[in-house]
């Protein structure tokens, strides 16, 4: 039995509008909850780049990236130096808390706001750090890759995390 064409497409187009409505890309309040979630395995440890607890699974594929070779740089240096024994040589390395715009990290953080728009979101943060007086927002962009990622930082909205990190590869020299 031969189906009229315009049947075909009503049902194929009723069984994509089914499929496509049962699957979650994050939106909504569900976005907010696990982009807070990704947010306070990110922030809850200030500075954890340099204390070892990088979890790697909370950045979008880029920036896992930029931060993973940033780090293999950062390790192949200290070995440069040490093998040099020369008193004195600093290893290359970055001098600065990553994930805020304010060289000395922070102390403690809020979430301020969401901005979410399918699969791209903005977070504000508001930082403040205790020791220096310091309070500051900084945005963070996340993007849905199996889950809400960390895809950048917009420091005060005049640099930014990928930028430092691609600056920061690109600008390695060993002697």
């Amino acid at each position: 039995m031969k189906y009229p064409s315009f049947l075909l497409q009503a049902c194929i187009t009723i069984f994509l509008a089914l499929f496509l409505s049962g699957c979650d890309f994050g939106e909504g309040e569900n976005a907010e909850v696990e982009i807070s979630k990704t947010l306070e395995t990110i922030y809850d440890k200030p500075d954890p780049y340099y204390d070892g607890s990088l979890d790697t699974s909370v950045y979008t594929g880029r920036l896992n990236a930029l931060v993973l070779k940033s780090k293999r740089i950062e390790q192949m240096d200290r070995q440069r130096v040490r093998e040099m024994k020369q008193p004195g040589e600093i290893p290359y390395q970055i001098e600065h808390d990553l994930f805020t715009s304010i060289h000395d990290g922070y102390t403690s953080y809020s979430i301020q706001q969401f901005d979410v728009k399918e699969r791209e979101a903005r977070a504000v943060l508001e930082f403040n750090n205790a020791r220096v007086g310091q309070r500051w927002q900084d945005s963070i962009v996340m993007k849905y890759e199996n889950g809400w990622k960390m895809d950048n930082v917009l420091y005060n909205d005049t640099n930014d995390l990928k930028k430092t990190l691609e600056k920061f590869i690109q600008s390695y020299n060993p002697q």
